[in-house]
């Protein structure tokens, strides 16, 4: 049975789907002082179960040296803010990279696992994320491993949540490795999904902000209407309660910015604040699509990612509530019996579906070589799969983000060959 290590696991989605593939618990966790709360959730679980897992701060024992024999897979989930696309300063240069790289470096070194699974957000997959696939691959070859970039999306697995993303597999053994596409969707509605749980005792639990509920507050007294008029329109017009004061309420909410903009009342400032910036991007796109403390619906058959945005902020439209934390973790496919993380509910967003994690593990212990591709890389030398279409793709040559690091002399690179970029081809699975 293969043994495996998790490092920088959070809340524990990608362990926990390790070990649902594997048929055991890791042997240790690593990882750093910065994400201790984070752990502190997976591990509580292991404790709950009686599991006596190790765990290891490497800030604290940075010289540790590992004793758990042949180690089959380490898994791994470093920070992806540094590529997101809800980050406005995301970049190669983005200082949250260096977990990857840095964890990266010390489990080839130290831990020699015949494979490693790295996760992060789905523009590592890309020209966006190049200048740090290809630092990633360097250090692989370094220590004797080949790289493999997989793009994927929950959704493929079995969980109702459109969850793209990325992950970076290092072989020891497997040069290019023959992946087998998965396409397990969730058949139906992602509230018929929710609604197959016994109730939720966190149900009332859900969060409450003085700015959602000012904003209820507003239109009780401003429009001659009771709190269930209000939430019954909301509901049949699928629109937040804030986006029915600044698009749909005008006169209210231009009386609100002129009270209160340069009112003494903080928490109304901020709502005029608020209101007036929408105002003024509607004037521009005519548009409302904003994201404030405001719960909202989701119109599609599939929940979007969950992120530390909308953990608060969706309607369950059933209910006419937002969203409970349960109701998150289980999107998120985490287990029944794991606590909610009362003291810190955007853990739930920074982790790894475990019906996701269990497919990469799966599929990466079982990879044997491709015959085809193996001479065929040019560009970059990383193997690319992307699941969510069959294909794959044998390197990318220079993209404009990687060749700003190598004009700027912050990273060398000498392509595979000079050729044309080649063009994706379809997969042949089993």
């Amino acid at each position: 049975m293969a043994k495996h290590i998790s490092i920088v696991p959070l809340i524990g989605g990608m362990s926990i789907g390790a070990e649902a593939a594997l048929g055991r618990p890791p042997e240790a966790v690593f990882s750093y002082d910065a994400f201790k709360l984070n752990d502190s959730f997976l591990m509580a679980w292991y404790e709950k179960r009686g599991l006596n897992i190790p765990y290891i701060s490497l800030d604290q024992q940075p010289d540790y040296e590992p004793d758990f024999g042949e180690i089959d897979v380490v898994t791994s989930v470093c920070p992806c803010s540094g590529l997101s696309g809800a980050n406005p300063r995301a970049g190669a240069g983005c200082q949250q990279n260096y977990w990857m790289t840095r964890s990266t470096e010390w489990a080839l070194e130290k831990i020699k696992p015949r494979v490693l699974i790295g996760e992060n957000a789905p523009r590592l997959y890309g020209h966006f994320g190049q200048p740090i696939a290809v630092q990633l691959k360097e250090i692989g070859e370094r220590f004797g491993y080949s790289m493999t970039l997989v793009k994927t999306s929950t959704h493929f697995h079995g969980l109702p949540q459109k969850r793209e993303r990325s992950f970076f597999l290092f072989f020891r053994d497997v040069q290019i490795p023959a992946l087998t596409r998965d396409e397990s969707f969730y058949e139906g509605h992602w509230t018929e999904f929710l609604s197959s749980f016994d109730a939720d005792d966190s149900e009332g639990e859900y969060h409450r902000s003085e700015f959602h509920g000012r904003l209820w507050d507003i239109l009780v007294e401003r429009t001659d209407r009771t709190r269930e008029e209000i939430r019954d329109h909301i509901r049949e017009e699928k629109r937040s309660i804030f986006v029915e004061l600044a698009a749909h309420q005008p006169e209210v909410r231009d009386q609100i910015i002129e009270e209160y903009l340069d009112g003494e009342d903080q928490l109304m400032h901020r709502i005029a604040r608020f209101l007036k910036r929408t105002k003024e991007k509607m004037a521009i796109s005519g548009c409302c699509n904003v994201w404030d403390d405001s719960p909202r619906f989701s119109k599609n058959e599939y929940f979007p990612a969950v992120m530390y945005k909308n953990i608060y902020a969706t309607w369950h439209p059933d209910h006419m509530r937002p969203i409970t934390p349960r109701e998150q973790m289980r999107l998120m496919g985490l287990p029944e019996d794991m606590d909610i993380p009362r003291r810190y509910l955007n853990a739930i967003a920074q982790n790894v579906p475990t019906c996701t994690a269990r497919w990469i593990v799966r599929e990466a212990v079982s990879a044997e070589g491709m015959s085809e591709g193996v001479s065929s890389l040019t560009g970059d030398g990383i193997y690319r799969f992307n699941n969510l279409n069959g294909k794959h793709q044998w390197g990318l040559n220079a993209g404009p983000h990687l060749q700003k690091w190598i004009d700027a002399g912050e990273l060398e690179f000498t392509p595979v060959e000079e050729a044309v970029e080649s063009e994706s081809r379809d997969l042949i699975t089993a």
